[in-house]
């Protein structure tokens, strides 16, 4: 059976969304996550896809951000077709308690354009009464490829270093140039600064959410060793303040650490979540691979681009290291 035969088999009925007719895939599948995570028939009721905007990153897809607190992400081809293959273990995974995959509520055709989404929900939205305060924003993979997203509320410029860009002061303008004004370093030292605080740093926990975590992030990873995926990401989001009011219900990864400038107390909340979890180990990946070994200059250590199962025990084993419990208060 083809990719092709697939997609029309999981086929499961039309709507209108954003205005346009849509077709949905596997519906029924994803009509009993909704139901168990209690989404609202009318989740999608704001979104338009004219608020599609191309993402950061590698990737870039179209993906728009609802009011709501949902993610409308335009899919490529391999990503459209990976989920119809792991909807049914993707859809079992979501109804259990303790998982940051971030579940798929729904996977649909704009029947208008031919493109394919999914909508999942996003993971740094929560209900405030007021103005939420980043400390950080992270998406960590367990090698040099994380990355800081925001910190202290304010947006961590993408200033990429690939091995092509001569212009970019491909040598060294990441440890030892300050004032290069050529080619804008002065950004990319500060999203090279990010990364590896993003990489490095260490973030607190109390024990019982340490272990929580532990073993919730373990087995996420084995569920995902065994859908033979890799390159997949753990978004971090850490919210500070000074006041326990700013962080009630908030959700249980929440704690009480002692500023280590200052002395005082700050309340951290965090918010979890896994994505971009469709990557197989294909050709490309091994083509890739094979090149950034080549030549150490082509791309720093530990590489992203190794097969499903050291990447799932790599990724477990460094994010989990990297949460401390020496610094809580309570």
């Amino acid at each position: 059976m083809t990719a092709g035969d697939d997609t029309k088999k999981s086929v499961s009925g039309e709507k209108t969304i954003g205005g346009h007719e849509v077709s949905l895939y596997n519906d029924d599948q994803f009509a009993a996550v909704r139901k168990a995570h209690k989404i609202p028939d009318d989740f999608l009721s704001d979104f338009k896809f004219s608020n599609l905007k191309h993402a950061g990153g590698k990737g870039g897809n179209p993906i728009a951000f609802t009011k709501k607190g949902f993610i409308v992400k335009n899919l490529k081809e391999g990503d459209h077709q990976c989920l119809i293959e792991l909807t049914e273990r993707l859809c079992s995974r979501a109804s259990q308690n303790e998982s940051f995959i971030s579940p798929f509520y729904l996977h649909f055709k704009d029947l208008q354009s031919g493109r394919n989404f999914a909508v999942m929900p996003n993971a740094f939205w929560r209900i405030s009464i007021g103005k939420i305060f980043w400390k950080f924003k992270m998406d960590l993979k367990g090698c040099q490829d994380d990355r800081m997203i925001q910190s202290d509320n304010e947006d961590t410029p993408e200033v990429h270093k690939r091995f092509w860009m001569c212009w970019n002061c491909w040598y060294c303008c990441d440890y030892c140039c300050y004032d290069c004004d050529s080619c804008g370093c002065l950004e990319r030292r500060k999203y090279k600064l990010g990364k590896v605080e993003a990489y490095l740093g260490k973030l607190q926990l109390t024990q019982k959410q340490k272990i929580k975590f532990a073993r919730t992030l373990q087995s996420d990873a084995e569920f995902l060793k065994k859908c033979g995926t890799m390159d997949y990401s753990l978004l971090v989001g850490v919210e500070a303040y000074s006041s326990p009011e700013d962080a009630k219900d908030a959700g249980e990864y929440t704690c009480c650490i002692r500023d280590e400038t200052t002395g005082d107390k700050v309340y951290l909340v965090y918010h979890f979540g896994i994505v971009d979890i469709f990557q197989k180990w294909t050709c490309a990946k091994v083509i890739a691979r094979t090149i950034k070994l080549s030549c150490p200059c082509f791309a720093p250590r530990p590489l992203s681009t190794i097969q499903p199962e050291p990447y799932a025990n790599r990724f477990a084993q460094h994010l989990i290291a990297k949460f401390l419990v020496n610094n809580i208060i309570g």
